[in-house]
């Protein structure tokens, strides 16, 4: 058993909260729920405020037996003996005794309907230690149990008395024949109906009326029970509960009438929804104080002195600073037992165990919004925020205190994922800045006219811009090396993508790779559209790469079937791309083949430098 799971369970929840000293005492008396306990005899030890308020006197701590009532009876009013009490049970049989209702005697006679939960304690050896028991006030539930009873009995005394309504269906006139009373419970008169089949279906309730037609059909093709539920409605709008029996009357074998009776079960179902949404109540409450502490997502410490000599937690506390349940996680612990492996660090330095919000805590400072990090020995963080208040005793001393810390660790790790981010992208902006005024000066200063010089920085600023949007689909992680491909070819690839051919491994560029890349695929492909291999029908092209022994990514693009290829004469922006900045960038090298067969370009740079990862 961990505490965690004593501290979240109501059947467990006291004895736990005794060898704490009554830590949570201040948790246990705001429940609605009486709780107290036992010791192996059966003398109360503990009970929490709304068990004394139950009992109407608090009882004697290490005195009184058994019950923090004065006389316990069964459902019958018979007085139980002590060892019939459910409590007394639980410790005899060393097991949790459930379902037994009880009447509880208070001081002033008054008796209280209860449903106990008494649970045995068991000490670390597996020794019996005690009892405790939670007591859950059913008197909502007697009540609707007892409305039901009298319901159920005005039902009985009104059939006995002819208060029903009978009735008769001539099946082949089509004819309903009503008692007066059977009007009265539709709230009609005689000569404001006509009885048919189908004026009584106008008076069933719409979400009913399939469900009884179904009924009657059933009834009259193989003379199943007619047998039904339902609800009707009055002319003043009011929805009442019927409930209708009947048997088929034969006449040569076949259905000639149909011979009934209805009731009005209003009251009856009414109880049974009461009875349903108390024990409901009752369900979600007893939920309630299982969970409580399990519900509380943070980790929890607790000094149990005012020196906080002895701190413990709850699993999660446990669990977060690596320590086994019921150590003792105080750092101004005797040396024997004090925690070596991590420290506790605010404004990057070393808190004093003195300075820790539970420590100051204890002295009397209520801490606020707290946030310290946890470092352990092997390097490892956590980051916590939280606060940390004193406890005192009914007089007001100081006696201990609590404090509740929640995991921000991942909170942290964003923000510094945020602010990298931040910081890269400022770089890439101005790098971006640096290429789009790189390529103005390239696209106007020597294009033959003012309109293709636009074109030309138009597309290019185009292509920077879509690399970009790639980049930011992938959190700037990286763009594979298809995609880029894929992409700028697409406006030049045939409806069968046959004069474009791309392959190679899988292969994701770092941010400043794809960049520079994605600039220099938008060119070749241009170029191709413009003057090369795909500027014809027949032409191909072929983009192909690979990763040699020397972890160097080798990129190929060839052209075949184009126009004729000549030398240039002069370098334009996307031979300057190539041969400079991408050499420059990428720390590589390209090779320009102008052969007269297709073009050739083979790029060369590192892989651990420029690739983000191998998808």
């Amino acid at each position: 058993m961990t505490r965690l799971e004593a501290l979240t369970n109501p059947d467990l929840l006291l004895g736990e909260l005794q060898r704490e000293n009554d830590y949570l005492r201040s948790i246990l008396d705001a429940l609605p729920a009486g709780i107290y306990a036992t010791d192996a005899e059966g003398r109360i030890t503990y009970f929490n405020k709304a068990a004394a308020e139950l009992a109407g006197a608090p009882p004697v701590l290490g005195t009184a037996k058994w019950s923090i009532l004065k006389q316990l009876y069964d459902c019958d009013g018979n007085p139980l003996a002590a060892d019939e009490f459910p409590i007394a049970k639980a410790l005899k049989s060393h097991e949790p005794v459930r379902g037994q209702d009880v009447l509880a005697e208070r001081p002033d006679g008054v008796r209280v309907p209860l449903l106990p939960f008494p649970t045995p304690l068991f000490d670390a050896s597996g020794k019996l230690s005690g009892a405790v028991d939670m007591l859950v006030d059913i008197t909502d539930r007697k009540r609707a149990e007892e409305a039901l009873r009298h319901n159920e009995e005005r039902l009985r005394l009104a059939t006995q008395t002819g208060k029903v309504g009978l009735w008769e269906w001539d099946i082949q006139a089509n004819r309903i024949s009503w008692t007066d009373s059977l009007y009265a419970l539709h709230g009609l008169k005689r000569d404001e109906f006509a009885a048919t089949v189908e004026s009584f279906s106008s008076l069933v309730h719409p979400d009913d009326r399939e469900r009884v037609a179904a009924a009657l059909k059933r009834t009259l093709s193989d003379d199943a029970p007619y047998e039904l539920e339902f609800r009707a409605v009055r002319p003043d709008g009011e929805i009442v509960w019927l409930y209708s029996n009947a048997i088929v009357v034969r006449d040569g074998g076949t259905p000639a009438r149909l011979v009934g009776a209805t009731f009005d079960i209003t009251d009856r179902v009414l109880a049974e929804q009461a009875l349903k949404e108390s024990e409901a109540r009752e369900r979600a409450h007893a939920a309630q104080v299982e969970a409580i502490m399990e519900a509380v997502p943070a980790a929890l410490w607790i000094a149990h002195d005012p020196d906080c000599r002895t701190i413990t937690g709850n699993r999660m506390s446990y669990e977060f600073l690596r320590m086994k349940p019921f150590s003792n996680v105080s750092l101004t612990a005797d040396a024997d037992e004090r925690p070596e492996h991590f420290e506790v660090i605010c404004g990057g330095r070393p808190l004093p165990a003195e300075e820790l919000p539970v420590q100051r805590a204890a002295r009397g400072d209520t801490i606020r919004d707290f946030e310290e990090e946890i470092r352990f020995s092997d390097g490892a963080s956590r980051y916590l925020f939280g606060n940390a208040t004193p406890l005192r005793d009914g007089s007001g001393k100081l006696w201990g205190a609590v404090s509740a810390f929640v995991d921000i660790t991942e909170r942290k790790h964003a923000e510094a994922q945020r602010d990298l981010l931040l910081a890269e992208l400022s770089h890439r902006v101005k790098n971006t800045l640096a290429t789009v005024i790189s390529i103005a000066h390239q696209s106007f200063a020597k294009g033959p006219s003012f309109d293709e010089s636009r074109r030309s920085f138009e597309l290019r600023i185009r292509a920077l811009a879509q690399t970009h949007v790639r980049l930011s689909d992938s959190n700037w992680s990286g763009v594979s090396i298809d995609r880029i491909l894929q992409e700028e070819t697409a406006p030049y690839r045939r409806d069968d993508g046959s004069n474009v051919h791309i392959s190679g491994p899988d292969i994701v560029l770092n941010a400043k790779s794809a960049v520079t890349l994605g600039m220099a695929f938008h060119e070749l492909a241009t170029n191709a559209a413009k003057y090369g291999a795909l500027s014809v029908k027949e032409g191909m092209v072929n983009a192909h790469w690979e990763i040699d022994a020397d972890r160097q990514v080798l990129i190929s693009w060839t052209e075949t079937n184009g126009p004729p290829v000549a030398l240039p004469t002069r370098s334009g922006f996307g031979r300057l791309l190539l041969e400079r900045v991408l050499t420059s960038d990428l720390n590589g090298t390209v090779d320009l083949d102008f052969l007269p067969e297709g073009f050739r370009c083979a790029i060369t740079f590192s892989l651990d430098r420029y690739v983000a990862r191998l998808a």
